[in-house]
């Protein structure tokens, strides 16, 4: 990810003029919503410190997913019982085989792969749907 975002930086000719444009947030009208800086500082700095005050403090803030392509065709490594592919006893049973962030935290999605894979490993099969009595009075409003 850190290349990526010094990439983009790098197309735009110069780190220090994207920092710079940054200082639009100081006008007096962003003033109510604006705390402290956090970094890399209000001082001019040059690509290199720029470059480096990025490598080090870069982060994600999201949750990685749809790494690990899953299905039948060439391009997947891990098939429909989450088995990886070319490798013995090994399954991927994380968010990777998620092809898309999820609208919500991922982490229920994760949990219930999880316990399909639990159900998959012990040959476990899906229960019947559940049959849910009809309500007339509901389906007439």
């Amino acid at each position: 990810m850190v290349g990526t975002v010094l990439e983009c930086y790098g197309r735009s000719g110069n780190l220090a003029i994207a920092a710079r444009w940054s200082g639009d947030a100081s006008s007096p009208s962003l003033a109510p919503f604006r705390g402290r800086e956090i970094g890399p500082g209000a001082d001019p700095r040059s690509d290199r410190e720029l470059d480096g005050y990025i490598r080090t403090s870069l982060t994600t803030a999201h949750h990685p997913c749809g790494t690990c392509r899953m299905g039948a065709d060439p391009d997947a490594i891990v098939d429909a019982s989450l088995k990886l592919c070319g490798v013995e006893n090994l399954r991927v049973v994380d968010a990777s085989i998620v092809p898309d962030l999820v609208g919500g935290n991922i982490n229920a999605t994760v949990i219930m792969i999880a316990e399909k894979a639990a159900d998959m490993i012990l040959g476990r099969h899906a229960p019947a749907p559940a049959v849910l009595p009809h309500n007339d009075e509901a389906a007439r409003n």
